[in-house]
């Protein structure tokens, strides 16, 4: 194995990934039920669903701070073997901000909440896009073209695909008691799920690439 520490920090990435996959799910099918609820008057269903959305959000934020954990550990073990550049530790910088941003948007409210929130969405892109650029390097100096191609392919469609769920939380935020918030806020978590099942398996193929 050529690069065993960027083997193990893939597959701890690949991890972390699938945790935050699982927890997406668990708020696609509550706020679905809410959307429901709402859409038919349903009192009985909205309330099902507003409860499913706090339990799926205790769990969720459980599985976020394993997931943050697997990927600061995955990072770092990466970064020591990443060949001639240094993607991976601003990727480990990215992780940084966006856990910070996080952090303190979650005590404060309104305008500077809602912009603090959007932060921490860029830092999100740029995570994933300095992971995949560090994967691709591997990829380079293993000449593996394919997974090099491919990287491209996959960092483009997040990165659309994280763009329009930051305008589509925007224009939602305008009335979070609506239909068309939770709707919404539905269509982003399913944006959000698609580009983070692509990258997974992406990361998978990375994590089998190196493990040769």
């Amino acid at each position: 194995m050529r690069f065993p520490n960027g083997f193990d920090g893939v597959k701890k990435l690949w991890l972390a990934e699938l945790l935050g996959i699982i927890g997406s799910i668990l708020v696609l099918i509550s706020s679905g039920v809410m959307v429901g609820g709402l859409a038919a008057g349903s009192g009985n269903a909205f309330a099902g669903g507003l409860f499913a959305t706090l339990g799926s959000g205790l769990v969720t934020g459980i599985l976020a701070i394993i997931s943050y954990i697997l990927m600061v550990l995955g990072i770092n073990a990466a970064k020591k073997d990443e060949p001639g550049t240094t993607n991976f530790s601003t990727a480990l910088i990215c992780v940084i901000v966006a856990l910070a941003v996080s952090v303190i948007s979650s005590f404060i409210k309104g305008t500077i909440g809602t912009i603090l929130g959007i932060v921490g969405k860029i830092a999100t892109i740029g995570i994933t896009f300095f992971v995949i650029k560090g994967i691709q390097s591997f990829a380079n100096a293993m000449g593996d073209a394919a997974t090099s191609k491919l990287g491209n392919t996959v960092m483009m469609l997040f990165v659309c695909a994280q763009v329009v769920a930051i305008i589509l939380s925007i224009i939602g935020g305008a009335d979070a008691l609506s239909v068309i918030f939770w709707t919404m806020s539905l269509i982003s978590t399913i944006l959000s799920i698609v580009a983070y099942i692509m990258y997974l398996v992406y990361l998978n193929k990375a994590k089998k690439m190196l493990a040769a």
